[in-house]
């Protein structure tokens, strides 16, 4: 029975190691997706506030009476809020027609927005609009001249999060703490081995014992006092005493049936 237990006890220990394992990779996976989430959400409203501050300075110029396509220093103006992001791919400012007009990029100049993309960014309203092309994000937000008429927009092109910001989600960081994790639970199962160890060299012993006294026929030697125990010599030597008593009797029980014969 003890030694059931003893193996009870070693089965719940491996379980809980093993449960403790999962818990803990599921929570770093979990936390690393977490920050993820965390990092790309920030991103997004960075670029977000970078393409309000362009919309927000191209249409000072649109209420002047100016065209989009007349507006100076457009190119020195996309440019400066590109260099200060180097995640930002690049910077488009197109007229109402969809044509490009301003270029961070020198190929784009003259090319026309993607037929899925000119209904949301022609749009004039204030909201924007955010979605994804093959080589990260796009965010774009219409313009309004000073008649409160659509005059184009302004697209902005950014990289994925995961190839800027691969430090921040831990990809290096996390292998360690999972081994340290275990290398914890390795120490506590092997602390919890030491402590088993001599339990089961008691209780097996124990057993011997008990097996041994069960099978062993009765004798007339007094038991070995290291093997049963202070309780069983003292027994052990009472039933002796008593034996003694009883010879004793026996002996005066003789000698004074001779002195009457």
């Amino acid at each position: 029975m003890m030694w059931r237990r003893l193996v009870l006890m070693s089965s719940f220990l491996v379980g809980l190691l093993v449960v403790v394992l999962v818990v803990a990779g599921g929570s770093l996976w979990l936390w690393q997706d977490a920050i993820n989430d965390r990092v790309e959400a920030l991103r997004n409203e960075r670029f977000r506030f970078s393409l309000m501050d362009l919309k927000a300075t191209l249409e000072a110029g649109l209420r002047l009476g100016n065209n989009t396509a007349d507006l100076a220093g457009t190119d020195a103006l996309v440019a400066q809020v590109r260099d200060r992001q180097p995640d930002i791919l690049s910077i488009d400012v197109y007229d109402a027609q969809g044509d490009v007009l301003f270029s961070t990029d020198p190929s784009g100049r003259g090319l026309k927005l993607p037929p899925t993309w000119q209904p949301p960014c022609l749009n004039p309203d204030t909201t924007g609009w955010a979605g994804l092309d093959a080589d990260g994000g796009v965010q774009c937000v219409g313009l309004v001249n000073a008649f409160g008429q659509a005059a184009g927009g302004v697209l902005l092109r950014h990289r994925h999060a995961a190839r800027t910001t691969a430090g921040l989600a831990l990809p290096t960081d996390w292998p360690w703490l999972a081994a340290m994790v275990m290398a914890l639970m390795a120490a506590t199962a092997w602390a919890a081995a030491r402590v088993v160890r001599p339990l089961h060299r008691q209780a097996h012993a124990l057993r011997t014992q008990l097996e041994n006294l069960a099978t062993s026929p009765p004798t007339a030697a007094a038991p070995d006092a290291s093997a049963l125990g202070p309780a069983a010599a003292a027994l052990a030597a009472l039933q002796a005493h008593d034996r003694w008593l009883l010879e004793t009797d026996a002996e005066a029980d003789r000698l004074d049936a001779q002195e009457a014969a």
